[in-house]
């Protein structure tokens, strides 16, 4: 009668561990896209005032005051760079 109850525990205990398993197998991608977006926006919040400092030194436009993505806060350096390369001819030519 042991012997029957102690190979059904193990069944049960097999059976679950194997469902649990299944499940972090199947949303393992979600939970770590999860991790990656609140790492992401830790790191972009620490950032964010030395970033917003440097924009206004560089008279960098479209600033995101709350950007919550790598994007949104390195989006305005793009805008800085590329204004850097342009001649005053190319700037003449964009003003209507």
């Amino acid at each position: 009668m042991k012997d029957k109850f102690l190979i059904y525990c193990s069944l049960a205990v097999s059976i679950a561990a194997f469902s649990y398993s299944a499940w972090i197998h199947h949303h393992s991608e979600q939970m770590a896209q999860q991790a990656l977006r609140e790492r992401e926006k830790h790191f972009v919040q620490t950032l964010l005032p030395r970033i917003n400092e440097t924009y206004r030194i560089l008279n960098a436009t479209n600033v995101a005051t709350n950007a919550t993505t790598l994007e949104e806060l390195v989006g305005p350096y793009v805008e800085v760079f590329n204004r850097m390369g342009e001649t005053p001819a190319e700037d003449e030519k964009k003003k209507p």
